[in-house]
């Protein structure tokens, strides 16, 4: 292996383009592959290839250009607009060499697309609850989830050098994707391993689930919480915070040494004017956040702008109130960058109110209150 000791600061450097392939299940015989879950991704191919043409064209980019391949947009677009991005959070957080050689060390499996949850910021493509209301909002006409429960592409992968493998979804632990995977590890390689989920933190796990992490390493459990009470309810619909919330303590209290709970809040112009709560439920139920900037349509940069001022003070007061439990500079940088917003959230959402009777208006009052003129001319 080669490992090149430059400095990381000085070019787009990714470990994931080098480490880590993503993996998502289309049907029984296919998947679509990717350098992480946030990274675009091949056409459907019957094969799992760390060095699909896809994979490897955009690795050659980085080392001809020292610059992201145009598959990691997103990590491209948050940095442009002095935001921090999946790549430069995980250099942030963690020690990784500089490898220029592809190297398969960590897998980023997304689980079948089972969810019990329709997130405001989700679609049917990643939440079979969402199905029904992207029928009613004319987005899609069948109602057939796809047919991947018998997909074993990935008992072909070659797992003897793994050291990580993160689980997303639809919801991970409403599936049998990730317990297959754990029992095709052998004792001595799970060992070794570190496992991370993305989990909507209204399933409790079960007693096999409990079993099978006690063999590895570390388990990682990333609750994507992106606000407290009521509001919770109307983002990640129809979910119950009291569920949440005594799933949260109750996975406090398992006897498990290998397990830590954080929270990975996406936040976003919904929940801006929401976040001390979330902030400080998070301190008093000491947990660590890392929370992510929500992207597409409720970015905060699709903010209005005459909102944009105010939005602003408002982060500067939180980083200072709660500088001790998560960076908020990202979102300052966001918030500092809106230009041309994209005002179709408002309509999105009162589409969305008229289908499962709920009205964003009441549930985010905090954002409604800002200018309840401006977002009324909206229907």
């Amino acid at each position: 292996m080669i490992v090149l000791l430059i400095n990381k600061t000085m070019s787009q450097y990714c470990p994931e383009l080098f480490k880590n392939i993503y993996i998502e299940k289309q049907n029984q015989q296919q998947v679509k592959l990717g350098y992480c879950c946030q990274s675009h991704t091949t056409e459907p191919v019957d094969q799992i290839d760390f060095h699909h043409e896809f994979l490897d064209s955009g690795r050659q980019h980085y080392l001809k250009t020292n610059t992201l391949p145009d598959a990691c947009q997103i990590c491209s677009d948050l940095e442009s607009n002095g935001a921090d991005s999946l790549r430069t959070r995980l250099l942030k957080h963690y020690s990784y060499p500089v490898i220029h050689n592809a190297d398969l060390r960590s897998i980023h499996y997304n689980c079948d697309p089972i969810c019990n949850l329709k997130c405001i910021i989700c679609s049917s493509q990643y939440s079979s609850s969402w199905i029904s209301d992207d029928i009613a909002l004319g987005r899609r006409k069948d109602i057939k989830i796809r047919p991947t429960k018998n997909n074993t592409l990935f008992w072909n992968l070659d797992l003897e050098n793994i050291e990580f493998i993160y689980f997303n979804g639809g919801e991970p632990l409403l599936t049998n994707d990730h317990i297959n995977l754990m029992e095709k590890i052998s004792d001595k390689q799970s060992q070794r391993i570190s496992l991370c989920y993305s989990t909507n933190g209204t399933i409790f796990p079960s007693e096999k689930v409990i079993a099978l992490w006690s063999k590895f390493h570390e388990v990682k459990l990333q609750l994507s919480i992106d606000a407290v009470d009521k509001v919770i309810e109307y983002i990640r619909f129809p979910s119950a915070w009291h569920e949440i919330a005594s799933n949260v303590q109750k996975l406090q209290k398992l006897n498990l040494n290998n397990l830590s709970i954080s929270l990975s809040p996406n936040i976003g112009l919904h929940n801006l004017y929401y976040f001390e709560d979330l902030l400080q439920w998070a301190s008093e139920s000491n947990i660590e956040m890392i929370a992510f900037p929500t992207g597409h349509t409720f970015s905060i940069l699709n903010l209005p702008m005459h909102l944009k001022q105010s939005a602003t003070s408002l982060l500067f007061n939180l980083q200072k109130k709660y500088q001790n439990i998560t960076d908020l500079g990202t979102f300052i940088n966001l918030v500092n960058s809106i230009d041309t917003p994209d005002l179709n959230w408002i309509s999105y959402l009162n589409n969305l109110d008229r289908i499962r009777n709920t009205n964003w208006k009441i549930s985010l009052v905090k954002l409604y209150s800002q200018d309840p003129v401006f977002f009324d001319t909206y229907y």
